[in-house]
């Protein structure tokens, strides 16, 4: 695959908005922000965030743009805890082709417990972050 400029501005917007988004939640440092084109329509995106409470989320998104239709080939959102227990992990990884929307899934908890789901928003890992640093300020 050729390597390239991606010049697609929707492609471009959502891969910025994405850490945008979820350093909203409470986030002390962005440890990690890399755009890494892969073609003009191709593009991955690597990013850490850290939060208040020094938990931290790793992000890893291939996405592309198709006749202005953005996708996400690949991603990964996984929350973790400061010494790097799972909090939780959306992904959608071909690894559990059973459960009802292949291949996106959920992990939850250190034992990383497979839940079905659909593929989730930004918003809603955001708001899942949030309600987590929240429920952590409480006790």
């Amino acid at each position: 695959m050729s390597r390239g400029q991606p010049t697609d501005p929707l492609l471009l917007n959502y891969l910025d908005r994405v850490i945008d988004v979820l350093a909203t939640s409470g986030s002390t440092a962005i440890e990690e922000r890399a755009i890494i084109p892969l073609s003009e329509s191709l593009a991955d995106l690597r990013a850490a965030i850290r939060f208040y409470d020094h938990s931290y989320m790793s992000v890893w998104i291939r996405a592309s743009v198709s006749r202005s239709i953005l996708l996400l080939q690949r991603y990964s959102f996984h929350y973790m805890t400061p010494d790097g227990s799972t909090l939780f992990r959306y992904d959608n990884s071909d690894y559990h082709p059973d459960l009802p929307n292949p291949p996106h899934h959920k992990h939850e908890g250190a034992n990383e417990t497979v839940i079905d789901c659909p593929q989730p928003s930004v918003r809603q890992i955001r708001d899942e972050i949030v309600a987590h640093l929240e429920e952590q300020r409480r006790h």
